[in-house]
């Protein structure tokens, strides 16, 4: 390609001999700190969706749970209980889907699996650490008051106590990932990365299609390895402002 070879000749492009701001990767055109930030994001995703992270659940506790909270199971697959049923095996969980389709609702439900047993695994180790976080801060209070009204109608069942107890573990409260990692402004940096992990035994961010490269290789740097991650949005909607 000619702008190749001008590029390579211009002396901008990335070299064993040094660093430059620009990087030719796989006949795409990167500013070399985006590069390193989709290098480091992909790898991580890989690994984190590729790690087992099974919960010690009981496969008739299980089934009583998803019951309760999904209904009884029929001979069409549910996607949704499905789902829920993954984040007690991974680390990582993928949820999307267009508007009305009952995201909030299914991983509120998702939420209270989980947290039931965490609680169930940890015993008596303190209370399970769930963060609820969205790019901005707009979306961040739509998920809040979301998830609220969520409770609210599950709460409205009959819940085995294990389940309402995982109900009552998650927060009222989301935040915007630049709080939740500790943005710094006059820095330019964060407080929470690899030597400073966040304290979460759960994160869900909201409107992940919204969140740039850099902010979501930053979260993923902040993850402790035992954290699960849910990442919500439609993938359809809402594209970052940043790269």
């Amino acid at each position: 390609l000619a702008w190749a070879s001008l590029l390579e000749d211009s002396g901008l492009l990335g070299a064993e001999a040094g660093p430059a701001p620009l990087v030719l990767w796989e006949d795409a055109l990167y500013l070399a700190k985006d590069a390193r930030y989709e290098a480091f994001l992909a790898d991580a995703l890989r690994i984190r969706a590729a790690q087992p992270a099974p919960l010690a659940t009981a496969p008739a506790q299980l089934k009583a749970w998803l019951e309760a909270l999904f209904g009884a199971s029929g001979e069409v697959i549910d996607w949704q209980r499905l789902g829920a049923a993954m984040l007690l095996e991974r680390g990582l969980l993928v949820l999307t889907g267009g508007p009305g389709t009952g995201k909030t609702s299914t991983v509120t439900r998702a939420l209270t699996l989980l947290a039931a047993a965490l609680q169930h695994e940890q015993g008596q180790g303190g209370p399970v650490r769930i963060a609820l976080a969205a790019p901005t801060g707009k979306a961040a209070a739509r998920l809040a008051q979301a998830v609220a009204g969520a409770k609210a109608s599950l709460g409205k069942t009959a819940l085995p106590p294990a389940l309402e107890a995982g109900l009552a573990a998650i927060p009222d409260e989301a935040v915007t990932l630049h709080r939740l990692l500790g943005y710094q402004p006059y820095g330019n940096r964060f407080s929470r990365g690899p030597d400073a992990p966040l304290a979460a035994d759960v994160v869900l961010v909201d409107e992940a299609s919204m969140v740039d490269l850099r902010l979501m290789a930053q979260l993923f740097s902040a993850l402790a390895p035992e954290t699960r991650v849910i990442l919500l949005g439609d993938k359809d909607q809402l594209a970052s402002v940043e790269t």
